[in-house]
């Protein structure tokens, strides 16, 4: 066959697509058909002009282990994450996700790894539900959810680095309700949040539930009032349910109050536990339990009938008393 026949120049046309095919994979780039998954570490930008105007758009496209850097602005929710991915917005100050009921869903899958950074979600039902997986907040804000809180965790791992948690509401945990799986707060308050019973958290699950520098304060427990019955609020604060396990650190836990409803007609029962009400393992180490109230009912500071455990953790100035029945 001589040189530059057709057959030969097809081979060499060949070879060189081979060539380029490897150096883009040894590169890092992907070819992509339509509707494929980007590839692992891809960036993918969200902007009103971008692309990708939605962030639910770019999650679909992403493939696992992607970033979806977000512009500054306001999207919409709901968001739904069944992948290993990054959502990394501007600033909490700049980029919000409003709506939804929730405004986040994280698929109970156990492989799957979350991360939030600079971003506020608002304007929920509830602002973030994961039921498995590995979850991250970074420099986020969980603000303005309800009725059904700020965060529930159904299980898997959860942990708040610098993510406040403030002005939801709910019937349990108005801010964070934990029913399994575990959750830890690093400097990350919980604060101004509501909810019939844990007006700041509510801790029922059988894994740990770890506070780290975040001040638990102005949470309020309202109780419930039915046709017959008044219900007291339980556990302004924190309401530490039977199977459930809290640990502070460094944390204060103060200005939180238990309320009982007026009813003028109707029988009713005390509330308890104004900063916290304890039917489970508690164990606060330097975190003051300070000018918590329990109105109509006992356990200003603490409402304790679990296992707890102080150290140099004072209970002071609460209403109308420090520890009930004891410390």
């Amino acid at each position: 066959m001589t040189r530059g026949s057709p057959n030969n120049a097809g081979r060499r046309f060949l070879v060189g697509s081979m060539w380029l095919g490897a150096m883009l994979a040894l590169a890092g780039g992907t070819l992509f058909a339509s509707g494929q998954a980007m590839a692992v570490g891809t960036t993918i930008n969200v902007c009103p002009s971008c692309t990708y105007t939605t962030i639910q758009s770019a999650i679909a496209a992403a493939g696992s282990g992607a970033r979806v850097q977000i512009a500054p602005g306001t999207y919409s929710g709901p968001l739904s994450i069944d992948k290993s991915l990054t959502l990394r917005g501007a600033g909490a100050d700049q980029t919000s996700v409003s709506g939804g009921s929730p405004v986040v869903t994280i698929a109970a899958v156990s492989a799957v790894k979350v991360t939030i950074e600079g971003i506020t979600i608002t304007g929920g039902d509830s602002g973030i539900e994961t039921t498995g997986g590995t979850v991250k907040l970074r420099n986020s804000l969980i603000t303005q959810n309800g009725p059904y809180g700020g965060i529930y965790v159904g299980g898997g791992t959860v942990t708040l680095h610098n993510s406040p948690v403030t002005d939801n509401s709910g019937s349990e945990g108005g801010g964070i309700d934990q029913s399994a799986g575990s959750v830890t707060l690093y400097d990350s308050p919980v604060t101004a949040n509501e909810a019939t019973d844990g007006g700041g958290i509510e801790v029922s699950g059988g894994g740990l539930f770890s506070i780290h520098k975040s001040a638990i304060s102005g949470n309020t427990a309202s109780g419930l009032m039915s046709p017959s019955v008044s219900y007291g609020g339980q556990g302004g604060g924190i309401y530490v349910l039977g199977s459930g396990v809290l640990r502070i650190e460094r944390s204060p836990v103060t200005n939180n109050s238990a309320l009982t409803p007026v009813c003028t007609h109707c029988s009713s029962t005390g509330s308890a536990g104004g900063g916290i009400d304890n039917a489970g393992t508690a164990i606060l180490t330097k975190s003051p339990v300070t000018s918590n109230s329990a109105t109509g009912g006992d356990g200003g500071g603490i409402y304790n009938v679990g296992m707890l455990t102080l150290k140099k953790s004072p209970v002071t100035d609460n209403s109308p008393d420090d520890c009930y029945p004891a410390c």
